[in-house]
């Protein structure tokens, strides 16, 4: 009897132990967004997520993208069509891309500058924050 109870208890201190010495998940912490992506005053926001043709493109896009919203603010009507075609055969893939813009101006020139840029650092996404220039 005093065997099985000593069983007992050392199978229970065990058990206990056991689960006081779980490991304490760490929390990562997220990259802190600028406050300009969210609230970007007079200026216009542009991004991009990763470009097929590298970083120099990506940041491209973002920037041509603040500058089409910067127009459209101001006045100046800016319209893109895109149409993808994608072709699947066997193990190969091919797209093709045809991009047609038009844009309406009255008169109005539309300067602006980069003043800031921020690239997530978790999905590699780039951030551009485009103001007007006077």
């Amino acid at each position: 009897m005093k065997n099985t109870f000593l069983l007992i208890c050392s199978l229970l201190f065990v058990w206990l132990a056991g689960c006081q010495s779980q490991p304490v998940q760490q929390h990562v912490a997220q990259p802190a967004m600028p406050g300009w992506i969210l609230n970007p005053g007079n200026g216009a926001v542009g991004s991009s997520v990763i470009h097929v043709k590298g970083v120099h493109f990506q940041k491209q896009l973002a920037v041509s993208r603040a500058r089409q919203e910067l127009a459209a603010r101001q006045g100046v009507d800016v319209e893109y069509i895109q149409m993808s075609t994608e072709t699947v055969n066997n193990q190969n893939a091919y797209t093709k891309v045809k991009r047609v813009g038009s844009e309406e101006v009255s008169t109005k020139t539309v300067k602006a500058r980069v003043t800031q840029t921020w690239q997530n650092p978790n999905t590699r996404e780039i951030f551009v924050l485009v103001e007007p220039i006077n």
